[in-house]
């Protein structure tokens, strides 16, 4: 890739010669060009210092040349906050802050860690036996919870009604809801954890790909239930007399539902050695439907299930990149647009002085 030269380059570098061209042919002319809209020095300054922070624009920037598409785009090729209607401008701008801000975002991890921290030693005999250590940890959990609270408020009113269309939005603002309806449910605070699923970027992939893959493991579970019950009705029909004989110490196969469970025991490698040998010491073949179920049961299922996930990840991993490269040539066509634009307004320029 850093070879090949960016699809976008040569157009830019072309643009930006005839840009320099026209200028200097602009600036050698007594016809003076059009005023610049200087954002950074005249109308910027103007604006509300949230609508400064929200558009991540220096006091002291360039400025942007008229036409060139300052009223959608911001430095950067950052947007406008979008808006709502329903929030005053400047609270809207401090939602936008928050939201895009890396540092708050940041501290939100760190909160949701400690909390999860604070909950784990609230269980401790120290913390239970104690009245004075209980009402501390009480007034951090309750301090937690109001700064999730209004992280939450900040994502509504940057979001607007889009809040609702996010999943890990929804999933975040229900965990919180729990958390003020049930305060004294030790359940509903331990659900905070898992709001670092939708903060993480690995960990929001990881479920991405298992939400992915439910078809398909709804095939295999379909599968590996239809194999249950043949090899249940293969053990039951062959050992299930065993028990009543006095052979076994327990009573493994004498029905399908005793069977499944056996079967379900030696799936999970535990303590089937034992079950085998007690069933071989009457039959000496009985090792083969045994390592038979074990094999397809324990090893043939869970790699398909391992399989089906690591394809799911490389997937999801796939798509984020793609996504990326997306939003990249979204700016440099938003560049380019606002060079355009800077080229034509030159161009104008010259034709008006070339006019008599």
């Amino acid at each position: 890739n850093s070879v090949v030269p960016n699809r976008f380059s040569l157009l830019e570098q072309k643009i930006d010669t005839m840009t320099t061209v026209t200028g200097a042919e602009i600036s050698q002319s007594t016809v003076s060009a059009p005023p610049a809209m200087n954002v950074s020095s005249t109308s910027l300054r103007r604006r509300p210092l949230f609508e400064r922070l929200s558009l991540n624009i220096h006091p002291n920037a360039a400025p942007l040349e008229r036409g060139s598409l300052a009223d959608s785009v911001g430095v950067d090729g950052l947007r406008e906050i979008p808006r709502h209607g329903w929030l005053p401008t400047q609270l809207q701008y401090v939602c936008d802050f928050a939201v895009n801000s890396n540092v708050f975002q940041n501290a939100v991890v760190v909160l949701i860690v400690v909390n999860s921290i604070t909950m784990g030693l609230g269980t401790f005999d120290f913390v239970t036996e104690s009245e004075k250590m209980t009402k501390i940890f009480d007034l951090i959990d309750l301090s937690m919870l109001v700064a999730f609270t209004i992280e939450i408020l900040f994502q509504l009113g940057h979001h607007g009604m889009n809040f609702f269309k996010s999943g890990w939005l929804v999933f975040d603002l229900l965990i919180i809801a729990l958390s003020w309806a049930f305060p004294s449910l030790q359940v509903a605070r331990a659900f905070r954890c898992f709001r670092l699923f939708s903060r993480l970027d690995f960990m929001r992939e990881v479920i991405e790909a298992l939400i992915s893959v439910i078809p398909n493991l709804a095939v295999i579970a379909m599968l590996l239930l239809l194999g249950f019950y043949v090899f249940g009705v293969l053990f039951t029909d062959l050992f299930k007399d065993m028990y009543a004989e006095g052979l076994t110490s327990d009573d493994y196969f004498s029905s399908i539902p005793k069977t499944l469970f056996t079967l379900f025991q030696c799936m999970t490698i535990a303590g089937w050695p034992d079950i085998a040998r007690e069933v071989m010491a009457t039959y000496s073949w009985a090792w083969i439907p045994f390592i038979v179920w074990i094999i397809l049961s324990k090893f043939v299922v869970i790699q398909l299930i391992i399989a089906l996930l690591c394809q799911s990840l490389t997937r999801v991993s796939t798509e984020e990149e793609r996504e990326l490269e997306r939003e990249s040539d979204q700016d440099q066509i938003a560049r380019l647009e606002m060079k355009v634009a800077m080229l034509a307004d030159n161009i104008d320029t010259i034709t008006a002085i070339g006019k008599p």
